[in-house]
């Protein structure tokens, strides 16, 4: 039924510019809503598809200035869906390759200020992705949780790149000048400023706070 939704198993959710809603579920793929036309349609996984979604299990979406639709999944690496070709692009781990994602699963996607890919995953750490040259870097310092997970990325309107771990706080980088810090849990402290040391998810409000 395309007035309904398919899967009642969201993990995620953003909308574009054209009023359309896209969602991520836990099994059933991407949903889009369009809110002019009231119907939903849906992307899910086809066998020997190689322009189709790679996983059904959608962990993030992130939405890009060019209108495309960058997928983190549980199992297929990142899926990118162009919709004027209406096809998806999938950057995944290769053992075969030196050069490319050390985990298909993908916690987290941004955009930076100078059109680079951040990408977070489940025990591969942090990796950038060059789409203009195609290649990775990994950066090491930004991923300080014990089993190398990234869960969240925001940049700031500073240009500060912030980083959520797992287990180990939140980290913030200045591309400009290289400066890493490191926010930390202090369970022995009632007056710090995290207590959990898991980030799920990062955000600046209208006044600049995180």
């Amino acid at each position: 039924d395309a007035g309904s939704i398919s899967n009642d198993r969201i993990t995620s959710i953003a909308e574009d510019e054209h009023n359309v809603i896209w969602i991520g579920t836990l099994g059933g793929g991407l949903l889009n809503y369009n809110k002019a036309t009231k119907k939903f349609h849906n992307h899910q996984k086809t066998e020997n598809n190689p322009f189709g979604l790679s996983d059904n299990l959608v962990r993030c979406i992130y939405l890009d200035e060019l209108e495309s639709v960058w997928l983190g999944t549980s199992s297929g690496g990142v899926n990118v869906y162009f919709r004027n070709a209406a096809k998806f692009a999938h950057y995944q781990k290769n053992e075969n390759v030196e050069n490319s994602l050390r985990s298909n699963t993908i916690c987290s996607i941004l955009q930076d200020q100078d059109g680079l890919i951040w990408i977070g995953t489940l025990e591969g750490g942090l990796s950038i992705l060059n789409r203009t040259t195609g290649v990775y870097t990994h950066h090491d310092k930004l991923s300080t949780s014990k089993n190398n997970s990234v869960l969240s990325l925001l940049q700031d309107r500073d240009g500060i790149i912030w980083v959520g771990t797992w287990g180990e706080g939140f980290n913030s980088y200045n591309k400009e000048t290289g400066d890493i810090k490191y926010y930390r849990d202090n369970y022995k402290d009632k007056k710090s400023m995290l207590s959990n040391g898991t980030i799920l998810c990062l955000y600046e409000d209208k006044r600049g706070l995180i």
